[in-house]
């Protein structure tokens, strides 16, 4: 039974993986800001009857060609509670702005300009189709009036893409879930779900070993009835993948059960007083970007806490390669010296960090704010921190699901504190990876994912898993036909002995 529930529900993961839509981007859009004239969020802040707030950032509702988009304050006053966006120069709050942004965030990751949207929800816990193994919350979840239902998961604060879905996505999510790790299981009663799948994982395992046990020993018969043939040939294919999978399975589940495992650090959200966001204005933040970054377009602001506590104001800029028509890639693109225009577009910032109370340009802000952020994670002192580097791209450590980049690594001397990832544009952890994370990870990856095979490309691997995973219900299949045709056996004999 244990085969047949997690090797029928284990394939449908790579299934869902192929039929899942692919994003039209996985880069956050460039939409360029025009703030000249605009207030201070403070004093937006103060007009709306807002003391503080834990977010405040400028952003756009669209791209520059869409006739609604515009440049609005976005502020949140708590954790759960709506974003709310302001016009930076007037101060009128625009209701729908979160789901305008949500909408348009949507087509543009979806690639869809013309669709209707039939719903738009703004999600604050994880969901059925969004679990929780995606950790960016608070998103919108953006459906479109289409046959395939393609869904739509996005940030409207940093504009990052959660996920994407559809109906065939959905439906195989679904069987997954609540088959192979038994979501349906109510958060309470994790010690069940615990216990319910360990013992079948469990039996699974006894039973690989125990055929394991039985194929050394025993000889095959020369007379035995053909399912006994082909259960014993199957198995000679299948026992090693059992016990492989059956061993990770068993093992990722103590893991990572909440039961077992320690909740990681939570560092509390940084709030922002009306009162300190008076200083910074809209042409303070174009007068800025204009002696530092010319060539580059504004695309972001967002307020953030200094090491020492002090307001930061980060200002994003447009990625070299994306700043329309003044990027030195633009120029390589069109042959005028690649190699000085390639160099020259490395050398330029993707933000500038400003002084809230001064307006001075900072430098190395984001490394010291991560480290102010990890400081206050673990309760260690800085003299405990052994390196810091920044990561540009997922690994093993650090993997796709958790969606933030760049993040940087803090490393502790201490062994019992674990690697910290933080994303300082957010001012959060994005992730808290301990020794045993790393180990039980590349046990996890190599002996359940097969990584070994990871050189023949995501297709092909999968096809080789699900192959083998085919032979172990396969084999418990001629297992059943034999144990009922045995017991059948057994109750003839009972009938006609006296």
């Amino acid at each position: 039974m244990a085969a047949l529930l997690w090797g029928l529900s284990g394939l449908s993961h790579p299934i869902m993986v192929w039929l899942s839509p692919r994003p039209a981007s996985f880069s956050t859009p460039v939409w360029p800001l025009e703030l000249g004239g605009a207030q201070a969020p403070g004093a937006i802040m103060e007009g709306a009857g807002i003391s503080s707030a834990v977010e405040v950032r400028a952003v756009r509702t669209g791209p520059e060609a869409a006739k609604t988009a515009n440049d609005y304050y976005l502020i949140r006053e708590g954790a759960d509670g709506p974003r709310r966006y302001f016009n930076p120069q007037t101060g009128a709050e625009q209701p729908d702005g979160d789901r305008m942004r949500a909408e348009a965030l949507a087509r543009y990751y979806s690639g869809d300009q013309s669709s209707p949207i039939k719903s738009a929800d703004y999600l604050t816990q994880h969901t059925a189709d969004y679990p929780a193994n995606n950790p960016l919350l608070p998103i919108w979840r953006v459906v479109f009036d289409r046959s395939d239902r393609i869904t739509v998961y996005v940030d409207t604060g940093s504009g990052r893409l959660a996920t994407i879905g559809n109906r065939t996505r959905d439906a195989i999510l679904t069987v997954f879930t609540n088959v192979h790790t038994m979501s349906f299981l109510p958060a309470g009663a994790e010690w069940a779900r615990v216990m319910l799948i360990g013992l079948l994982i469990g039996s699974l395992f006894a039973a690989a070993v125990l055929g394991l046990g039985l194929l050394i020993l025993l000889r095959a018969r020369r007379k035995a009835k053909m399912d006994r043939k082909w259960h014993r040939i199957l198995a000679h294919a299948a026992v090693i993948p059992a016990l492989m999978f059956s061993s990770s399975g068993l093992y990722h589940l103590l893991h990572a059960s909440t039961l077992l495992s320690a909740a990681p650090s939570v560092v509390p959200q940084t709030r922002f007083s009306a009162s300190e966001l008076l200083g910074l204005k809209g042409d303070d933040v174009a007068a800025m970007a204009q002696t530092h970054a010319a060539t580059q377009a504004v695309t972001g602001l967002s307020a953030a806490r200094s090491e020492a506590g002090d307001l930061v104001w980060r200002v994003a800029l447009a990625a070299p390669q994306q700043s329309a028509g003044h990027s030195a890639l633009a120029h390589a693109h069109h042959g005028a010296m690649p190699d000085q225009a390639m160099s020259a577009a490395k050398a330029l910032p993707t933000a500038l960090w400003i002084k809230g109370d001064s307006g001075a340009l900072m430098e190395n802000a984001a490394q010291d704010i991560a480290r102010a952020l990890a400081i206050k994670a673990t309760g260690l002192g800085e003299n405990r921190i052994v390196s810091m580097d920044q990561v540009h791209g997922f690994t093993p450590e650090y993997g796709f699901l958790n969606k933030r980049l760049p993040v940087w690594r803090v490393a502790f001397d201490d062994p019992e504190t674990p690697l910290l990832f933080v994303d300082a544009a957010d001012a959060v952890v994005a992730a808290t990876v301990s020794k045993a994370d790393v180990r039980e990870g590349k046990f996890f990856n190599t002996v359940h994912k097969w990584s070994f095979l990871d050189w023949m490309g995501q297709k092909p691997r999968d096809v080789v898993i699900m192959s083998f995973v085919a032979l172990i219900v396969l084999t418990s299949l001629f297992g059943w036909v034999t144990q009922i045709r045995r017991i059948r056996q057994l109750d003839t004999q009972r009938k006609k002995s006296p």
